[in-house]
């Protein structure tokens, strides 16, 4: 390999190397929230009761699974930003004429799945504790559905 070809591919790292600087900086801050107006908006632990009991009464139920539908929600736009962040770092990375996948864009697509699998399944979860917690406040308040016979 001559000195021509060994620039030019320190010259291609590099690029990559500032565009993953880039990418990562912007979902720091995009995750974070820094530099965004403040909202009024709850977060999920200021919806949740401030107890360490468990829900007695129907509307204590009501409200735990309004709030696990509210986690369902934010794990699903997590898992979706993953996937944006993934596409759009594929854009970005150069290609090479190889059929070996680009290390970097394997470890963040390594990274993303793992991510996406986490939120889905957390998503999933947080659905089904949301079903049960109506489930329990529909029965309590007599309105529970009669098993066939």
């Amino acid at each position: 390999m001559n000195q021509l070809e060994r620039f030019r591919k320190t010259v291609a790292a590099m690029a990559v190397v500032v565009a993953l600087l880039i990418a990562f900086a912007r979902t720091a801050v995009t995750v974070s929230g820094f530099g965004q107006p403040a909202t009024s908006t709850p977060t999920i632990e200021q919806s949740l009761p401030q107890t360490d009991k468990p829900p007695q009464t129907a509307a204590e139920h009501l409200a735990m699974a309004e709030s696990y539908r509210k986690k369902a929600a934010e794990y699903r736009a997590e898992a979706e930003f993953h996937h944006k962040m993934l596409a759009d770092y594929k854009k970005r990375v150069p290609q090479t004429k190889e059929v070996i996948e680009n290390s970097y864009v394997k470890k963040m697509r390594l990274h993303c799945e793992h991510y996406i699998t986490a939120a889905e399944s957390l998503a999933r979860e947080a659905e089904w504790m949301a079903e049960f917690h109506t489930f329990r406040a529909k029965e309590m308040q007599g309105n529970e559905p009669r098993p066939k016979q």
